[in-house]
C-alpha cells in the first residue's frame, strides 16, 4: 500500500501565499465570492449561448423530424441539455449564497427560479451583476466582467511590503481611521491595552450576550459609537432584530496631502482626519455644532433608501478620484460612492457632501462658506438627472440584454414554430416590456416606458423600440457627462 504522504510536497506555490495575502487584504468573505463569479460569469455566457444553439437544433429539427428515430430523441437530447445547464446555473448560485449570508427561504426561492428556462437566465444575470457592483466596493479590480487577479496580487504585494516596513504605531491616522467605524471589537481592545491609550468607546460589559447588546443599541442615552459597536457584535452573534435607525455617517476621501475622513454620529459627536496626522474631536452634546451635526442625522434619515445595502467586509479607501459615504446602522451597514462632483449634485448624497465642508470648518474655527446663487441655480438645475445615473446603467444594462434574446427568440420563432418556442418568446415578451418601461422610467419618462412597453407585443418592431429607448437613455447620459467636464 503506497503511503500517499510521501507524495505530498511539503512547498506552497507562491500563489498559494498570495492568495493567503489577499484574503487579509479584502477579507475572507469578499475572496470567496470574488472566485465564485467566475463560474457564474461562465454559467450565463452557457445559457446565452444555448439560445443560438435552440435556433441551430430548430432549423436541424425541421429538415430530419421526418426520421421516426430522431423524431424521439430530438426531445430527450433538448430537455437533456436544457436540464443540465440550468443545473449547472444553479449550482452556481447556490455557492454565493453562503458568503452572502442568504436565509434559507431566499436561498431556496433564488435557486428555484434558476432552474426555470429564461427566468434562470435573468435572475442568474441579474444576481451576477449585483455581485459584481458589490465587490467592485469592496475594491476588487475587474476587466470587463472577470476579476482581475493580477491587480489583486500586485496591490496585495505592496500592502504586505509596505506592512513589513512600517507598523501601525508608525502610522499616526490609521488607529482613528479604524476606531471611526466602531465595527471591530479586536481595534478597540487594542487601543485600550496599548501603551498611549485612546479614550474613545465604552466597551459594552457583555459581548456574548444578545440580550445586553440589543439593551445598549437602543438605549438612546447611550453613547452612539458604543451602540454601533454593540449593533455590530449584535449581528455577529444572534438574529436579533432592532428598530433601523442611522447611528453615524462617514464621509472619506483620498487626496494627494492624504486621507480626509469625516466621521459624525447621532449623539452630536464628531471626528475630523485631515492629511497624514492633523484631527480634531467633538464631543457629544444637544447645542452648537453638535445640534447641527443632529440635523444632517434627520435630513439622511428621510432618503437613507438612497444609499445601497452592504454585507461584505468594509472596502479599502477609496480612489483619488472618488468619495465614499457609510451609513453606520443598527441593522448593518449602506454605502454610495462616486466621485466627488456627483455626491454634490444628488440630492441625498448631497447633505452629506456639505456637511462634510462646513462642519469641519467650522470645528477648525473658519466661517461657513457662502452659497454662489448662481452655482445654486445651476446644481439646481440638474439635480433631477444625477440621482438616477445608477439606475440608468442598471435599467440600460437590461434593455441590451433584452435586444439580444428578443433577436434570438424570434428568430427561434420564425425557424421552427414549435409550441415550446412560442412559450419561450412569450417569456421574452414580458421581460423586455419590464426592462424598457424601467429604463425610461429611470430618465424620467414614464408614459413613453408605458408605450414602448406595449409596443413590445408588436413582433419585430419591438426589437427597434428597445434600441429607441437605448438611444434615449445613451443621449442623456453623454449630456451628463458632458455637464460634468464644464
Amino acid at each position: 500500500m503506497i503511503d500517499t504522504r510521501e507524495l505530498e510536497s511539503p512547498f506552497r506555490t507562491p500563489a498559494a501565499d498570495d492568495d493567503a495575502t489577499i484574503r487579509e487584504l479584502i477579507g475572507e468573505s469578499t475572496f470567496e465570492l470574488t472566485q465564485r463569479i467566475t463560474p457564474l460569469n461562465y454559467a450565463l455566457l452557457i445559457q446565452l449561448g444555448s439560445w443560438g444553439g435552440l435556433i441551430v437544433l430548430a432549423g436541424i429539427a425541421r429538415f430530419q423530424i421526418d426520421q421516426e428515430h430522431f423524431a424521439m430523441l430530438f426531445p430527450a437530447i433538448c430537455l437533456g441539455i436544457v436540464v443540465l445547464i440550468y443545473a449547472y446555473g444553479m449550482w452556481c448560485l447556490f455557492r454565493v449564497s453562503a458568503p452572502l449570508q442568504w436565509p434559507w427561504h431566499q436561498t431556496l426561492l433564488i435557486c428555484g427560479l434558476g432552474m426555470i428556462p429564461l427566468l434562470g437566465t435573468i435572475v442568474l444575470w441579474q444576481v451576477t451583476n449585483n455581485l459584481r457592483t458589490m465587490l467592485t466596493l469592496a475594491g476588487v479590480p475587474f476587466k470587463e466582467v472577470w476579476p482581475d487577479w493580477k491587480q489583486l496580487h500586485r496591490i496585495a504585494a505592496e500592502r504586505e511590503e509596505l506592512a513589513g516596513r512600517d507598523s501601525l504605531a508608525a502610522i499616526p491616522l490609521s488607529e482613528w481611521y479604524h476606531l471611526v467605524f466602531c465595527d471591530n471589537v479586536d481595534e478597540v481592545t487594542k487601543i485600550e491595552h496599548s501603551a498611549n491609550p485612546i479614550p474613545w468607546i465604552a466597551v459594552p460589559s457583555s459581548l456574548e450576550d444578545p440580550a445586553k447588546l440589543k439593551a445598549t443599541v437602543t438605549d438612546r442615552t447611550a453613547d452612539s459609537r458604543s451602540r454601533i459597536l454593540a449593533a455590530r457584535q449584535l449581528l455577529s452573534i444572534s438574529d436579533e432584530e432592532v428598530p433601523e435607525e442611522i447611528l453615524g455617517i462617514v464621509f472619506e476621501a483620498t487626496h494627494k496631502e492624504g486621507m480626509y475622513v469625516v466621521a459624525i454620529y447621532s449623539d452630536g459627536g464628531m471626528v475630523s482626519l485631515r492629511g497624514q496626522s492633523e484631527f480634531r474631536v467633538l464631543p457629544p452634546g444637544s447645542e452648537g455644532l453638535a445640534a447641527q451635526v443632529q440635523d444632517v442625522f434627520a435630513q439622511v434619515m428621510k432618503v437613507r433608501e438612497s444609499f445601497a445595502p452592504h454585507y461584505l467586509a468594509r472596502p479599502r479607501r477609496p480612489s483619488p478620484s472618488e468619495a465614499r459615504i457609510t451609513l453606520l446602522t443598527a441593522q448593518g451597514t449602506r454605502l454610495s460612492q462616486a466621485s466627488w462632483k456627483l455626491f454634490y449634485k444628488h440630492p441625498a448624497t448631497r447633505i452629506v457632501a456639505d456637511a462634510a465642508v462646513i462642519l469641519v470648518d467650522q470645528l477648525y474655527g473658519f466661517d461657513p462658506p457662502r452659497k454662489d446663487p448662481e452655482s445654486d441655480l445651476l446644481t439646481g438645475q440638474s439635480t433631477d438627472i444625477p440621482q438616477i445615473w445608477p439606475a440608468v446603467y442598471q435599467h440600460r444594462a437590461s434593455v441590451q440584454m433584452a435586444i439580444v434574446i428578443n433577436t434570438v427568440a424570434t428568430l427561434a420563432t420564425l425557424l421552427s414554430g414549435f409550441i415550446v418556442v412560442a412559450i419561450f418568446y412569450f417569456g421574452v415578451i414580458l421581460f423586455c416590456s419590464y426592462a424598457v418601461y424601467r429604463l425610461m422610467k429611470s430618465i424620467g419618462e414614464t408614459s413613453r416606458g408605458i408605450i414602448y412597453a406595449i409596443l413590445q407585443l408588436v413582433p419585430v418592431v419591438n426589437i427597434f423600440v428597445l434600441g429607441l429607448a437605448h438611444y434615449h437613455s445613451d443621449r442623456l447620459l453623454q449630456q451628463n457627462s458632458r455637464r460634468d467636464d464644464v
